[in-house]
């Protein structure tokens, strides 16, 4: 039982080091600014000038109320 104890603790160590570790590797991309001109447009219109403007994609229900309300 007590085996069992430290493997649970040496998986769960191991799982938040890989987190950390990702976090870190990707946070690069956490520092990226964009600018876009989005005055009288709608939310979904919105998505997509961002998502041509740079790597990000969204991914929402098209059923959502609001999207094509204008800003």
């Amino acid at each position: 039982m007590e085996k069992k104890i430290i493997t649970n603790l040496l998986k769960k160590t191991l799982f938040k080091g890989c987190f950390l570790l990702s976090l870190v590797l990707f946070s690069t991309n956490l520092n990226a600014q964009i600018t876009v001109d989005v005055s009288n447009q709608s939310l979904k219109e919105i998505f997509k000038v961002i998502e041509t403007k740079s790597e990000y994609r969204f991914f929402y229900n098209e059923g959502l109320k609001g999207l094509d309300k204008v800003t």
